[in-house]
C-alpha cells in the first residue's frame, strides 16, 4: 500500500522545471514584430518631364504585405546615394498605400541611385537599388501646348486689331466716366490755380499695373502742360521715378509743349508704403491739389490717401486691379476704374490707333474664350442629362484647352 502511494505521488518540486508567466492585463494590446516584410517591386527612377531640371520621380509596386486591411506595412522610406554601394541617406517617408515620390533636391545633371524599403515597425524590406537617374532640363513643356496656341492666337488678334485701326477702322470703346472726368479735373485745377497730384502705386516697374499707370501719366502730363497746371508725381521706387521722368517728357512733347522735368514735380519719397502716405499727405495739406489721380497697384495706403484727398477737397480719380482695395477707393474717390478699365484708360485718353487696336484684339480673344466656356458648359450639361457617350470625350477635349498645369 505504501509502495503504491509512493508511485502515484508527483515528483519533488526541486526536480520539476517551473515556467513562470506574467498574465497580461485585460484589454492590453500585444504588439507583434514581424520577422520579415516583403519589399516593394518594380522600382523605377526617372527624370521628371516638362520641367527645368532638378527633380527625379520614383514609382514602385506596393509590397505584397501592404493591404488595405490587416497589412503589415506601416510606410515606405526612400534613400539616395551617389553610387550603387552607398552610402544611402534617407530622403523621406511616405504612408502605406503610396507608390510615388518626387526627389525635388536631385540637382540638375547629377546621377543618383535610389532604394525604396517597406517598413513594418522596425522591420525593413528593402528593394534592390535602381539608377543612375539624372535630372535634366527640357526646353519645352508639352503639357502647355494649349497656352502656346492661345498666345499665338492672342498675338495674331492684336496685330490684326492694330493693323485695322491704323487703316482707319477704329473700334468703338465704351466710354468710362472716370476717363472722361480726367480732363474736367485738370480744367478745375487750372481754374483754382492749384496743382495736380499723380501717384503710380506702390509696386515697382515690373508690375503691369505700374506700367498702365505710367501710360495714363503720359496723357495727364500732356494735358496739364497744355493747361499750364503744375503736376506733382511722388514715388516709392527709383526705377519708377526714372521711367516717369521720361514719360513726362514724352507726354509734353506730344502735346506740343516740350519742357525738362523739374525735380520738384517728379521725385522719390521713400520705399515704405506708409512713408509714401506721409509724404504725399504732406503735399496735399501744403499745396491743396485740386485733383488727385491714383493709377496703379495699391494696398493699405489706398484708404489713407483717399481720406486725405477728401479732407483737402480734391477731385479724386483712381484705377487699380487690386480687388481688395476697390471698396476703399470706391468709398473715398469720385471715380474708380475697375480692373481692366485701368489698362484701357490710356487708349481712351490718347485715342492712339495702336493702343485701340490692342484693346480690340484682346477683346476678340476674350469673346472666343467666353464662347468656348459656354460650349463646354452646354456639352457637360447634355452629357449629364442624356448620358450620350460621345459627349464626354468632346467635353474633356474642350476642357483641356483651358488646363494650365
Amino acid at each position: 500500500m505504501a509502495l503504491a502511494l509512493a508511485l502515484l505521488a508527483p515528483p519533488a518540486a526541486a526536480s520539476m522545471p517551473i515556467a513562470h508567466s506574467t498574465p497580461s492585463p485585460p484589454g492590453a494590446n500585444v504588439v507583434t514584430v514581424p520577422a520579415a516584410v516583403a519589399p516593394p517591386t518594380e522600382v523605377r527612377a526617372s527624370d521628371r518631364p516638362n520641367d527645368n531640371g532638378g527633380a527625379v520621380i520614383l514609382d514602385w509596386q506596393l509590397s505584397a504585405d501592404d493591404r488595405p486591411q490587416h497589412g503589415l506595412v506601416t510606410g515606405y522610406e526612400i534613400l539616395r546615394a551617389p553610387a550603387p554601394a552607398g552610402p544611402y541617406r534617407l530622403l523621406g517617408r511616405v504612408e502605406p498605400g503610396t507608390s510615388h515620390f518626387v526627389d525635388i533636391f536631385a540637382g540638375r545633371g547629377k546621377p543618383f541611385y535610389y532604394q525604396v524599403a517597406a517598413l513594418a515597425g522596425t522591420t525593413r524590406g528593402p528593394a534592390r537599388p535602381v539608377g543612375p537617374a539624372v535630372a535634366t532640363a527640357q526646353w519645352f513643356n508639352h503639357r502647355r501646348l494649349n497656352m502656346l496656341a492661345f498666345a499665338v492666337l492672342l498675338a495674331a488678334a492684336i496685330l490684326f486689331g492694330i493693323r485695322s485701326a491704323r487703316r482707319g477702322a477704329l473700334p468703338r470703346l465704351r466710354e468710362l466716366p472716370g476717363v472722361g472726368a480726367v480732363e474736367a479735373a485738370i480744367a478745375l485745377a487750372r481754374e483754382r490755380n492749384r496743382p495736380v497730384l499723380f501717384i503710380t502705386g506702390s509696386e515697382d516697374l515690373n508690375d503691369i499695373q505700374t506700367l498702365a499707370g505710367l501710360s495714363v501719366l503720359k496723357e495727364v502730363a500732356g494735358r496739364t502742360a497744355a493747361e499750364d497746371v503744375p503736376l506733382r508725381v511722388p514715388h516709392m521706387h527709383s526705377l519708377v521715378m526714372t521711367a516717369a521722368g521720361d514719360t513726362l517728357e514724352e507726354g509734353r512733347a506730344a502735346a506740343g509743349k516740350p519742357a525738362p522735368v523739374d525735380p520738384d514735380e517728379n521725385f522719390y519719397l521713400c520705399d515704405e508704403q506708409f512713408g509714401l502716405v506721409a509724404g504725399a499727405g504732406g503735399i496735399m495739406y501744403r499745396e491743396r491739389p485740386a485733383a488727385c489721380f491714383y493709377f496703379g497697384s495699391f494696398y493699405a495706403e489706398a484708404l489713407a490717401l483717399g481720406e486725405i484727398g477728401q479732407t483737402v477737397g480734391a477731385v479724386q480719380i483712381a484705377g487699380t486691379g487690386q480687388a481688395s482695395q476697390l471698396p476703399f477707393l470706391l468709398a473715398t474717390c469720385d471715380h474708380v476704374l475697375i480692373g481692366e478699365e485701368l489698362f484701357a484708360a490710356s487708349a481712351l485718353l490718347s485715342r492712339d490707333p495702336a493702343q485701340l487696336g490692342c484693346v480690340r484684339g484682346q477683346d476678340l480673344v476674350k469673346l472666343l474664350a467666353i464662347g468656348l466656356i459656354g460650349l463646354g458648359c452646354l456639352l457637360a450639361t447634355l452629357a449629364q442629362v442624356t448620358g450620350w457617350g460621345p459627349l464626354i470625350p468632346a467635353w474633356d477635349t474642350l476642357r483641356s484647352l483651358f488646363r494650365t498645369g
